[in-house]
């Protein structure tokens, strides 16, 4: 179950982070780098996400995870 069926969201989308300058280091939060080392485990969950199709998820923001 997702968090937001868990607490009766109509509706969860995704983006990305982004670099707003708040971290020292912003590359070692930025897992949609393919050189990150939980970039295999990011694109594991995003599957299993992909996969879930769930009614709730809004599937254009998935898409533009890939």
């Amino acid at each position: 179950m997702l968090l937001g069926e868990k607490h009766k969201a109509d509706r969860i989308w995704f983006s990305r982070i982004q670099d707003w300058n708040t971290w020292d280091n912003f590359s070692e939060h930025n897992i949609f780098d393919k050189g990150h080392p939980q970039h295999t485990n990011y694109r594991q969950h995003l599957k299993k996400l992909v996969d879930l199709d769930s009614t709730i998820v809004e599937q254009a923001t998935l898409k533009q995870l890939h």
